[in-house]
């Protein structure tokens, strides 16, 4: 692409060539989206790191307090999970919720977190075709006293 400009002279004409503009015109607003998405992408990968440990220090807790106390242990797992819930930062997710079920000798925890993407209202009615939500399930074995003796390791030694 070449410009002819024409400055006070109108005699003189000036050539000059624009190839670098047009590519940085292009290429540069490019080249913030990707760093743009590169940095939503760890803050995403952060906070699906922070569930899953979320979800097993939750699993750990409620195994530990039901072979303590039965009859309060979901109060207490509900107790220690909103002490989480308050203290963890959740960067690009929203709505934490977490169910906790007991089946037989192990506790089962079930999170659900909700993608918080800054387009999500801009995409409308194809925000329900795509499920923007994160599940993960943990589970612990309650072990009773003896069992856990025996996984110990003699110190004494």
């Amino acid at each position: 692409m070449r410009i002819h400009l024409t400055g006070n002279d109108p005699d003189k004409t000036y050539i000059e060539t624009a190839y670098m503009t047009v590519e940085a015109s292009v290429v540069f607003p490019l080249m913030i989206f990707a760093f743009g998405i590169m940095v939503y992408l760890l803050i995403h990968s952060y906070d699906r790191s922070l569930l899953s440990a979320d979800s097993a220090m939750t699993a750990v807790y409620a195994a530990d307090e039901y072979r303590n106390n039965k009859e309060t242990f979901l109060r207490e797992t509900d107790k220690h999970f909103s002490l989480i819930k308050a203290e963890r930062p959740y960067l690009s997710t929203s709505d934490l919720s977490m169910s906790v079920s007991k089946i037989s000798k192990r506790i089962i925890i079930e999170s659900t977190v909700d993608f918080n993407i800054p387009i999500k209202n801009a995409l409308g009615n194809m925000y329900d075709v795509y499920d923007l939500t994160l599940n993960d399930r943990k589970e612990m074995t309650i072990l009773d006293p003896a069992s856990m003796m025996l996984m110990t390791e003699d110190l004494t030694r």
